[in-house]
């Protein structure tokens, strides 16, 4: 029972993180390529690790991976910017 709801919350937390993610980046006069290596080290430079050592203890340390990966969104969105990037929402 408790590794169902592991999954379904691990599921849920996906989709919030997909749902609540810009379409795509925009940058004045960048190529795809521009693009791409901006947001690769932005996303290596954002990288927060998770919190809690077993399935047993992974849900009293939900919170605080939920904490590690806002922070790590918002270290991401920030590097982006930093570089001339706007977030650019879906049509």
């Amino acid at each position: 029972m408790l590794r169902r709801l592991l999954i379904l919350s691990l599921i849920v937390l996906v989709a919030a993180c997909v749902a609540g993610a810009p379409a795509n980046w925009v940058k004045p006069g960048s190529a795809d390529a521009d693009f791409k290596r901006d947001q690769y080290q932005c996303s290596q430079e954002s990288r927060v690790g998770s919190v809690g050592p077993s399935d047993e203890t992974r849900v009293f340390f939900y919170g605080m991976n939920k904490l590690a990966q806002t922070e790590s969104n918002r270290l991401y969105r920030l590097c982006m910017e930093s570089r001339g990037w706007s977030a650019a929402e879906p049509r």
